[in-house]
């Protein structure tokens, strides 16, 4: 398709988030990366740092390659490789919103972004499974992943806070089996946990479950896969622009697919509307 590039690989965990930095700096029109929610993750992250708080980051393409790809999938970018090139060609943009955290663990104060989907309590500890599992990929990883997080996983004790965007706040206050933020519908390669949500529409989906037993979680699981569960009686469903979590004893932390802490404190996200440009499919 007549396109020029230059390729870098990635050394080690964080270098891709490096490499985008440079290439904003250096102007480019376009950074695609090649791999899956992870690397996508790392991508942003340096895009997102390296550009005004106020203006759009450098266009993002995605290379499918990873073992869930939700963002690409759930953002309209193409599946295939020579389909990629083409929508680059072509320029066809769109704007998705993008979660801003704010993460304090181990006395360390973490700020990154997120682009599909943030998990606090079981959803991590669910990855924190996922890199023990050989030989699998997609949603069959997922829910091994999701059978062997269940056995002695505990509920949390939190102070939650959901505010929309008039300012109205939803307060939750006690033990909570997890909490997930979705930007997107999907995460974990099929399970589409906030199934509403939109990537531009201004709003985090978040969704809250109640301590429940083994045998409710597995039930409630085939409902998600269902996409079946958002009325079910142990599921609170809110949108909101802003989310405050305390949780003295610590929880699990993922963004994206990627555990960013294992014994998170406090946490922070908000919203901010349309920062990223992505090339989609058209």
């Amino acid at each position: 398709v007549g396109l020029t590039f230059d390729l870098s690989l990635t050394e080690g965990p964080g270098h891709a988030t490096v490499l985008a930095e440079q290439a904003y700096s250096e102007q480019v029109d376009v950074v695609a990366a090649a791999g899956g929610d992870g690397t996508i993750h790392e991508v942003i992250n340096g895009l997102l740092r390296a550009t005004d708080q106020k203006s759009a980051a450098v266009k993002l393409a995605v290379l499918p390659l990873g073992s869930g790809n939700d963002f690409a999938q759930m953002a309209g970018c193409p599946r295939d490789l020579d389909r990629a090139a083409m929508a680059i060609a072509a320029g066809v943009i769109r704007r998705i919103d993008v979660g801003h955290t704010t993460i304090v663990a181990d006395r360390q104060t973490h700020n990154r972004y997120f682009c599909n989907n943030m998990g606090i309590g079981f959803e991590a500890q669910v990855t924190l499974e996922s890199y023990n599992v050989a030989r699998l990929r997609g949603l069959a990883l997922y829910l091994v992943a999701t059978l062997r997080a269940l056995r002695g996983y505990d509920s949390f004790h939190v102070e939650l806070t959901c505010t929309d965007g008039e300012g109205s706040e939803w307060i939750r206050s006690g033990p909570i089996f997890m909490i997930t933020i979705g930007n997107s519908p999907r995460a974990g390669g099929g399970f589409y946990l906030t199934p509403q949500a939109q990537m531009d529409d201004g709003f985090l989906d978040v969704g809250v479950i109640d301590p429940i037993p083994v045998w409710r979680a597995v039930t409630l699981l085939l409902q998600i896969l269902l996409r079946r569960h958002a009325n079910d009686p142990v599921v609170t469903m809110r949108r909101a622009t802003c989310i405050d979590v305390d949780c003295s004893v610590g929880v699990p932390i993922q963004l994206d697919g990627e555990v960013l802490a294992k014994s998170a404190n406090h946490v922070k996200v908000v919203i901010d509307r349309r920062r990223l440009q992505v090339v989609t499919d058209g």
